[in-house]
């Protein structure tokens, strides 16, 4: 994890990740639609960069288009073709901008509310990219695409029922489209409908049997009597070869967990390690940098900061912070509490991401952070937590008097947390350092840096050496308390651990509680399927049928171990 706030999720992101992938390849191979009302000015520059889109040369276009820009850019086709060049080199901000400046100059231009929705999406602006999405269709209702992105962004919102409906009106368009089938199974998996979610995933590789994320979301909702028959299906994947590293890695990571079902653990941690293996090639963890973030953040954030302070953020008692390692138990706390009638589970916001990224451009923009925590003022902290609770609200129903935000990376932020919102509660998921290292060996994370760290035992046991440090030093300084919730005793006493947990949010009992895995709520994070379980041990020293492959972990944790 960088030292900036979390900016990657958990759980199958990575699926998400490969079909928006998919659909840029697919968007650069389609010519680009004029725009009727421009049409008559189209000429031969234009027609140049159209060229070069369709032929992908993606960087010579882009180099044209800023050659006629002074004579073109009053039409939107330039911005068309400039955002959709962008968009192909993963240049989303530019390519956004691009996209608006188009619909700007034609609001009823369907094919530029597409693109800056899609951009959007794919910069994991879910909310806005609903906007754009939903102007298209106002133009085109019956575009495919569109609706098959819309169901994508109300996913990535946790609104798995109108991503159902987005869905289904594509079905209609498309009745055998594989891509339309293969969301539908994500939306009832998320929702716990697993019969649901097998049945449409089993269709769209059954439609296409090239489509290999059908497969990989198929392996945790897979019948054990089911297994060999889906482990001979991956297996045909990897002996006709993937080009792509990280579909390499995905499929390595849904082959071991077949063979961590069957308790075959020495087979299933070859394949954990070469999944690892393959998706270390992205970005490097840092050790030296991390480490460093950690010394600025604690320095920062001091005990005479905290005691000098008399600035508060926001008075609000709304907010429930759960952090924490990845797989440390967040899902599970989070579906507990957002069982209770007054409390809403977002799920893993980057509201709070947004804010602490907005710092450095607060007050004239000569602040940097975290070094000159100390120098926010009262009205700064004030407006960057309203603008936090602006961006929550969107996402909770009106009614709600409580939520919960679960970026589990937040633990970094606890300082900053803490002066936006004095009032807030605060719950740290701890568990086993063992248990939660392997578990995040063998997730499937997104590739994302901030996730860098997953893919290797000694890198690890570094973070969560750190991490533990960060947590000690935020029991030290912060002026409101934390919660400390263990994984083991929440699963082995569930009754008193989740009434500990009400009290101190100082909550009405509700017998809800008891019963989280019948929420209906989405659930988009790793623990997904878990979330819709009733509490169970099995995942407890889970690391001993692995304990032969984990010296490396076992000394970086030291003494933690």
């Amino acid at each position: 994890m960088s030292h900036r706030p979390a900016t990657a999720p958990e759980g199958n992101r990575k699926a998400r990740r490969l079909e928006q992938k998919r659909s840029r390849k697919a968007q650069a191979r389609a010519p680009v639609a004029v725009p009727s009302n421009q049409a008559k000015n189209s000429n031969g520059a234009l027609d140049h960069a159209r060229e070069l889109v369709q032929q992908q040369n993606f960087e010579e276009a882009i180099r044209h288009l800023q050659t006629v820009k002074t004579e073109h850019s009053a039409l939107a086709e330039f911005w068309l073709l400039l955002g959709l060049s962008l968009e192909q080199l993963n240049s989303l901000t530019a390519a956004s901008q691009s996209y608006k400046k188009a619909v700007e100059l034609a609001p009823d231009n369907a094919e530029g509310w597409h693109g800056l929705g899609r951009v959007l999406h794919n910069g994991n602006r879910f909310d806005a990219s609903e906007v754009a999405l939903e102007r298209c269709l106002s133009i085109q209702p019956d575009n495919a695409e569109t609706l098959k992105l819309l169901a994508l962004a109300r996913y990535g919102q946790g609104d798995c029922k109108g991503g159902l409906r987005a869905c289904k009106k594509a079905m209609v368009l498309k009745p055998e489209w594989d891509q339309a089938y293969y969301i539908k199974g994500l939306l009832h998996k998320s929702t716990g409908h697993n019969e649901d979610a097998r049945k449409a995933l089993t269709y769209a590789h059954m439609l296409n049997p090239g489509m290999i994320n059908a497969l990989l979301e198929l392996v945790d909702i897979t019948e054990a009597a089911q297994l060999d028959d889906l482990l001979e299906k991956l297996d045909a994947f990897q002996e006709d070869g993937l080009g792509d590293p990280l579909k390499k890695s995905a499929l390595q990571f849904s082959i071991a967990k077949v063979y961590h079902r069957k308790k075959q653990h020495d087979e299933a941690f070859s394949h954990y390690r070469a999944a690892n293996d393959l998706g270390k090639g992205a970005f490097e963890f840092e050790r030296e940098a991390h480490s460093k973030t950690i010394d600025e953040t604690i320095t920062a954030f001091s005990p005479e900061l905290f005691r000098n302070s008399h600035a508060n953020g926001s008075t609000s008692s709304r907010p429930i912070f759960i952090v924490g390692m990845p797989r440390s138990g967040t899902s599970l706390t989070e579906q507990i509490i957002s069982s209770h009638k007054e409390v809403f589970g977002v799920g893993e916001s980057y509201a709070l991401n947004a804010i602490a990224e907005a710092l450095s451009n607060a007050q004239g923009g000569d602040l940097s952070y975290p070094a000159d925590v100390g120098r926010i003022d009262t009205a700064t902290l004030a407006s960057l937590a309203e603008e936090y609770l602006s961006r929550i609200d969107r996402l909770c129903p009106a009614e709600t008097q409580r939520f919960t935000d679960k970026m589990v990376f937040n633990f970094l932020n606890l300082g900053l947390i803490a002066l936006l919102f004095p009032n807030a509660s605060i719950i740290h998921c701890r568990r086993d350092p063992m248990d939660t290292c392997l578990s995040c060996y063998f997730q499937r994370f997104d590739s994302a840096k901030q996730l860098s760290f997953t893919s290797d035992l000694e890198d690890l046991g570094f973070y969560y050496r750190e991490y533990d440090r960060l947590m000690a030093h935020w029991q030290d300084v912060l002026p409101m308390p934390i919660l400390d919730v263990e994984y083991e005793k929440l699963i082995t006493n569930q009754d008193s651990e989740s009434r500990r947990i009400i009290e101190y949010l100082k909550l009405d009992w509700d017998d809800a509680c008891l019963s989280f895995h019948e929420q209906e709520r989405a659930v988009l994070t790793a623990s997904m399927v878990q979330a819709r379980k009733p509490i169970y041990q099995t995942a407890t020293g889970r690391w001993r049928r692995y304990e032969k492959h984990l010296g490396s972990l076992k000394d970086a944790l030291g003494d933690l171990a």
